[in-house]
């Protein structure tokens, strides 16, 4: 179920960011508000799904889901809950996610911001930033997926490396993504 939730999060984002940009560059070059509207709701439903399949790699690291290839490389049974959200960032999949999702919520920001302007500015800004969101889900999606599951399933992960086990570990990355 976990592996099914995110990646079917990853592909929606994957669609949805597509559908933003499409309908940003329509909205660009045709002045028209409907594709500007549903650059924006799509913009925003890509934030939701990256929040999806965030969520889905967080349950799996909570729940000691080893038979996902990332939380065996980086959470073990023993290691605690504030190691585990740290575990989240630990690996070149869960840091892509984490700037995936960063970048969504942003862009929703920047929705949510600029809700009232109309014209070509706003609709070139949604395509963008629907572009790297795009980038981000297709790159997880396809080449570094922390919902991968491992060929040998283990009974306890190999767990966090040692000098990632410090509580700055847990602060330092979502504030250096900020």
């Amino acid at each position: 179920m976990i592996e099914v939730l995110g990646n079917y999060g990853l592909a929606g984002a994957v669609l949805l960011s597509a559908v933003a940009m499409l309908a940003g560059i329509a909205a660009a070059r045709f002045g028209r508000p409907g594709p500007l509207r549903a650059a924006r709701w799509s913009l925003v439903g890509v934030a939701g799904l990256f929040a999806v399949a965030s969520a889905a790699l967080m349950m799996a690291l909570l729940q000691n889901d080893f038979r996902f290839d990332y939380v065996g490389r980086y959470s073990e049974i023993a290691l605690p809950a504030g190691y585990k959200l740290a575990a989240f960032w630990a690996g070149q999949e869960g840091s892509l996610l984490l700037w995936g999702l960063m970048v969504a919520v942003m862009s929703a920001m920047v929705v949510v911001q600029q809700r009232k302007r109309t014209g070509t500015e706003p609709a070139i800004t949604l395509a963008s930033l629907a572009a790297v969101c795009g980038f981000f889900a297709a790159l997880m999606l396809f080449a570094a997926n922390p919902f991968q599951l491992s060929a040998h399933a283990m009974a306890d992960g190999h767990g966090l490396n040692p000098m990632l086990q410090d509580p700055g570990m847990i602060a330092h990355p979502p504030a250096l993504f900020l």
